[in-house]
């Protein structure tokens, strides 16, 4: 469920600030040889892009408020935090961004018989 809430909020925000070209979901997967498999998920779009000084704050909750942004990034990157996962921002004014999550699932290993 917080996995769809995740993506839900990025795609919803990529939409939002994507007036022309395109809003891309790539997802991926990779094991760690350990039991566990991460998932990769890019959320890209040409939209207006995040101004640089701005990138560092923007899972910040005071600072996501503050600038217009509202909670969501926030709301998200706690999620991202409660899956013990990892989320980062790739972007450049008028270009647009790329949001990418990283979260570990453990992977069920059959008893041999």
């Amino acid at each position: 469920m917080a996995v769809a809430r995740i993506l839900s909020n990025l795609l919803s925000n990529a939409i939002k600030y994507t007036r022309k070209g395109f809003v891309r979901l790539d997802t991926s997967f990779d094991t760690t040889g350990s039991g566990q498999v991460y998932l990769i998920v890019d959320v890209v779009d040409s939209g207006a892009g995040i101004p640089y000084e701005r990138q560092e704050t923007l899972f910040n909750k005071s600072s996501s408020a503050e600038n217009g942004g509202g909670i969501g990034l926030a709301i998200t990157k706690a999620l991202v935090d409660m899956m013990n996962g990892e989320i980062a921002v790739e972007s450049a004014e008028g270009i647009g961004s790329t949001f990418r999550l990283k979260i570990p699932f453990d992977i069920a290993m059959e008893a041999a018989v």
